[in-house]
């Protein structure tokens, strides 16, 4: 990795500042010499971005009084500081990829945030909507009010709403396509009436409020991933903390130890943790069910569904199982 290191001396105290870079990664690092010092790290999407980033701090630096210098500053006091730099590093760039995430509250409270398994707002003229299949009406999933979601950047006005055809699970199915061609997520104005229509084998109940927690995405970018795999076993070693490594990438491990992996568990927003690779585009996450209560929908083995936002806006359903 490319580093440039500067020095200063004042009052017989001698300063080290070294910048170093790899691909559209900048890590700065000052303190006093023979110290590790402090790090950061800064990402950019582009070598001009870098570079003009790296000049302009070199010439804050340089106005400052410090000399570049051939040599980078040495730890002899603490055998273990470039290691330490290097995992501090690492902290700072897995902290950077944390999001947002909220677990649903399901019960009878006042608060209505959703439906489950119930009731569905149609307008007045709606027939309720059957599987394109087998034509049985299909079964009543989940009614998100997007207008009252807590997180800003999913919240809009109206209604998004998710039913299936469980018709395939009986011996009256008409056809196994039911469960491929049987979902249909869409978005709905809020006005119109509760109706109800099937509601299947889940449970019927509202979800009554959020509890926000942090995620790391299941995989790091692919720069990233090279980098942390090409690390020194003693960093990595460092990194890890004695953590059971079974075999994972060093970062599937680490997330896991520090408890903010990407959860399987319904949730809003977050990061989707796919079975099975995804092949729609799409900008966010909106909602993650499971196989399991309240919703006990068929979603295979070890299955997950996922209400997708595309690029346009539009909310479509991806689910997929082992």
């Amino acid at each position: 990795m490319p580093t440039r290191s500067f020095v200063i001396e004042e009052e017989g105290k001698k300063r080290f500042w070294d910048v170093s870079w790899d691909g559209g990664e900048v890590e700065l690092s000052s303190g006093a010499w023979g110290t590790a010092g402090r790090a950061r790290c800064r990402s950019f999407s582009s070598v001009a971005e870098r570079d003009a980033f790296i000049a302009a701090e070199v010439r804050k630096v340089v106005t400052k009084g410090y000399v570049e210098s051939d040599t980078v500053a040495p730890v002899a006091d603490e055998p273990n500081a470039t290691v330490g730099r290097k995992v501090a590093a690492w902290r700072k760039r897995f902290d950077a990829t944390l999001a947002p995430a909220w677990l649903p509250t399901f019960g009878d409270g006042p608060e209505v945030h959703g439906r489950v398994r119930g009731a569905m707002t149609l307008l007045g003229h709606e027939t309720w909507p059957a599987c394109p299949s087998c034509r049985r009406p299909l079964n009543a999933v989940l009614e998100l009010d997007r207008s009252r979601l807590p997180d800003p950047s999913l919240r809009s006005k109206g209604l998004v709403q998710l039913f299936t055809c469980e018709a395939w699970t009986s011996d009256e199915a008409t056809s196994g396509a039911c469960i491929f061609d049987g979902w249909l997520a869409r978005t709905h104005a809020p006005e119109g009436v509760l109706r109800e229509g099937p509601a299947g084998r889940g449970q019927k109940t509202f979800i009554t409020g959020w509890t926000r927690i942090v995620e790391l995405p299941p995989d790091l970018e692919p720069t990233l991933v090279e980098r942390l795999e090409n690390e020194a076993p003693e960093v990595i070693e460092a990194l890890l903390q004695g953590a059971d490594d079974d075999g994972r990438s060093p970062y599937r491990v680490w997330a896991e130890a520090s408890g903010n992996a990407a959860r399987n568990v319904h949730k809003l927003g977050g990061f989707p943790t796919f079975v099975q690779e995804c092949t729609l585009s799409f900008t966010r996450q909106l909602f993650q069910l499971e196989c399991a209560r309240p919703f006990d929908v068929n979603l295979g083995d070890l299955g997950a569904g996922h209400l997708l936002i595309r690029p346009s806006g539009e909310v479509v359903f991806f689910w997929a199982s082992h």
